[in-house]
């Protein structure tokens, strides 16, 4: 079986490299640093195929070409931003699945069967797939071995061109950090403009404004900054007041210290039900505006 593994210098591989050897031979893209590609080819895999750059997302493209060509069966990337962004396009082209969270991995027959973290490790999930699995490696890391060098080639295609800037977002996460109150939003809002409607009702209960993760990752409607759950922002609030988020994993590992959790949602099986201590099943356009008069009356 064909295995795929993307390094970069954001995050160390030892832990995918034991997955990765223990399924087949392994062919390791790596972007980066020289040292980097020497390292892992020295690692025991089969094979490097590297760029050097400080800037792994602008290889996107070139990656998800190369991968495509070796059609693996199972692809492993960690959950730095700029493997995150690779592994998005290498899932595209192998029309595949990504599955974030995998700590483990085999073959049974010619299906991959992954085992999928959640809650902080206290729940394990196992999963099934008959497609090319592009999996988050989140478990342990591990030392990685050093031995004789494999041959290192050169990553063709081109690059995203990248203008990168520097801003100053203010106050906004210490802020959330230091809240007794914090409402958040997710896909349930429809619009960029209905912010507003969130604002207001953090304004009536004198609360913080967060958002989950698609909010500012793949919308850019809020700053990263202001995105709750395990890759964002892990907040202890008094009261979470939750509008339009299902209630992801991901998201519920940022509240786990949350006093109290209010959840609104149309869904009346949305998972974030599971977690909150009160729940309101409606319209967030309808509901928002009933809570707010409440509060005023």
């Amino acid at each position: 079986m064909s295995i795929c593994m993307i390094v970069t210098d954001e995050a160390p591989f030892g832990g995918m490299l034991n997955i990765a050897k223990s399924l087949g031979d392994v062919c390791a893209v790596v972007l980066g640093s020289k040292n980097l590609a020497d390292k892992v080819a020295a690692s025991g895999v089969s094979s490097v195929i590297f760029s050097e750059t400080n800037l792994p997302e602008s290889k996107a493209k070139a990656v998800a070409a190369e991968v495509k060509n070796l059609a693996p069966k199972l692809v492993l990337a960690s959950l730095a931003p700029g493997a995150k962004i690779i592994a998005g396009a290498v899932t595209a082209a192998l029309d595949g699945v990504a599955i974030p969270n995998v700590t483990e991995a085999k073959f049974e027959n010619d299906s991959l069967v992954v085992t999928q973290s959640a809650l902080g490790g206290h729940v394990l999930e196992t999963l099934k797939s008959d497609k090319p699995v592009v999996a988050f490696y989140d478990g342990e890391d591990v030392e990685v071995p050093s031995g004789s060098s494999v041959e290192i080639k050169t990553l063709g295609g081109e690059s995203y061109q990248m203008d990168m800037k520097s801003q100053n977002l203010g106050s906004e996460k210490s802020g959330l950090l230091e809240a007794s109150r914090v409402v958040s939003f997710g896909r349930g809002v429809k619009s960029k403009d209905d912010i507003a409607l969130i604002r207001s009702l953090a304004e009536a209960l004198n609360a913080e404004v967060g958002c989950s993760m698609p909010i500012a990752d793949d919308l850019g409607w809020m700053p990263k900054e202001c995105y709750i759950g395990r890759s964002g922002q892990k907040i202890s609030p008094k009261l979470y007041f939750t509008v339009g988020i299902s209630g992801a994993p991901q998201h519920l590992e940022g509240v786990r210290g949350a006093k109290i959790i209010v959840a609104v949602d149309k869904d009346p099986d949305a998972r974030i039900f599971k977690s909150a201590d009160y729940g309101i099943v409606g319209d967030l356009y309808e509901v928002i505006p009933a809570v707010q008069d409440a509060l005023k009356n």
